[in-house]
C-alpha cells in the first residue's frame, strides 16, 4: 500500500510502468497487465487513467482509451482492454457494447466461443477469396490466414483474440479457453 500523498506514489504515477492489474483483464488478456498512461510529468484529466499511447498505438483496437486522439478520428469500439477493465472496477455491460453501429457487408460468427483447439467460422463472405486476420488483445497481428470453414487454434495462448476479415470492419471477438 502507498501512502496518499507520497513520493512513492507520486514516483508509481508519473514513471512510465504503470499497469492495471485487475483480475478479469489480467484473465482475459493471457496475465499480462495493460499498461498505463503514466508520463514524467503528471497531466491531470490523462495521467492514469488512460492506456498508454506508445503501446496502444492508432489503429490498435484499444486506441480509443489512449489520451490523445487526432483530429477526425472517429472509434465506436473502446476496445477488450477496456471492456475488461470497465468490469474489474465493477461495471455491468450490455450485450453488444463495441459491435459496429451500421449492419456490415460480411457476417462473421464463430463458435464454440470460448474454444479450445478447433473453431468453426460462419461468414457470408466467400471462404475461399476472404483472408483472416487473428489480432491478440494488444493489437498485434498473430497471423492472416485464407477464411476457412475451421481453424486450428490449439496453438494459441489462452486468452481474447479478434477475428477479423482483411479489408472489412467485420470482426468477431474470440476467446482461447
Amino acid at each position: 500500500m502507498m501512502q496518499n500523498p507520497g513520493n512513492l506514489i507520486g514516483s508509481a504515477m508519473t514513471g512510465n510502468t504503470l499497469y492495471f492489474n485487475g483480475p478479469i483483464v489480467m484473465a482475459m488478456n493471457g496475465g499480462q497487465a495493460p499498461r498505463i498512461y503514466a508520463p514524467g510529468a503528471f497531466a491531470l484529466g490523462s495521467s492514469c487513467v488512460h492506456l498508454n499511447e506508445s503501446t496502444y498505438p492508432v489503429g490498435n483496437p484499444n486506441e480509443l482509451m489512449t489520451p490523445f486522439s487526432s483530429a477526425g478520428s472517429v472509434n465506436h469500439d473502446p476496445g477488450l482492454i477496456c471492456l475488461w477493465m470497465l468490469r474489474d472496477i465493477g461495471w455491468n455491460l450490455a450485450p453488444g457494447v463495441g459491435v459496429d453501429e451500421v449492419p456490415p457487408a460480411v457476417s462473421l460468427s464463430v463458435y464454440p466461443n470460448p474454444g479450445a483447439d478447433v473453431i468453426t467460422l460462419t461468414s457470408t463472405a466467400r471462404m475461399q477469396n476472404e483472408q483472416l486476420a487473428l489480432i491478440d488483445a494488444q493489437g498485434g497481428i498473430v497471423r492472416v490466414v485464407p477464411l476457412t470453414p475451421t481453424m486450428d487454434v490449439s496453438d494459441l495462448t489462452p486468452g481474447a483474440y479478434v477475428l477479423r476479415v482483411v479489408g472489412s470492419s467485420q470482426h468477431v471477438r474470440f476467446i482461447k479457453a
